[in-house]
């Protein structure tokens, strides 16, 4: 799978069903309904090629006919991410991440790169917050991380007790492990 159609198919499956948009009277002006920042990522998506609602119903797992075979963990303040995970066609599932870029890069351990996982270090964690992430804070906007990782079985009460939400509580390992997929 390509980068594009992998950021497409994220944006996609992980985002509340209340977000969504229409287009206005003149057929150009988006109408978004429901969160921003999700309607925002479902209209990137649209510009990549991809319309949310085909690929919703396409995916295993999150069309509402199959909804009930993925694993949806809504966001929450203690946890500043939400995470959907989906049945992959050859067994297991993929683990859709996002969240604040700073959250997901603390539990990432690989990078999507050239079509292929590469691990990720201290070093590369500190340029993309200096050098995105910062950038962005800085002009008082808002950035999201993009992460996903696949398993062969789900448990989404699973906790990792030394990985800690932002509240103190043990993060779920469902959304730990994770590969970057990207900052957008």
């Amino acid at each position: 799978t390509d980068r594009k159609e992998s950021l497409a198919h994220f944006m996609c499956v992980c985002t509340m069903d209340e977000s969504g948009f229409r287009y206005g009277d003149d057929g150009k002006t988006p109408i978004f309904l429901g969160n921003p920042t999700e309607c925002a990522l479902l209209k990137m998506a649209e510009e990549l090629g991809y319309k949310y609602a085909d690929v919703r119903e396409q995916v295993v797992g999150r069309s509402a006919n199959t909804v009930d075979q993925g694993v949806s963990k809504v966001f929450t303040s203690s946890r500043k991410m939400m995470s959907w995970a989906v049945p992959k066609p050859e067994g297991g599932y993929r683990v859709y991440a996002k969240g604040a870029s700073e959250i997901i890069l603390s539990r990432v351990v690989n990078m999507f790169q050239a079509g292929t996982q590469v691990k990720m270090d201290d070093a590369e964690v500190d340029n993309l917050t200096d050098m995105v992430i910062s950038k962005f804070a800085n002009l008082a906007m808002r950035t999201i991380g993009l992460a996903y990782k696949d398993v062969d079985t789900i448990d989404s009460d699973e906790v990792e007790t030394l990985i800690k939400n932002t509240d103190g509580s043990p993060a779920f390992s469902m959304e730990t492990g994770l590969t970057l997929l990207g900052i957008v």
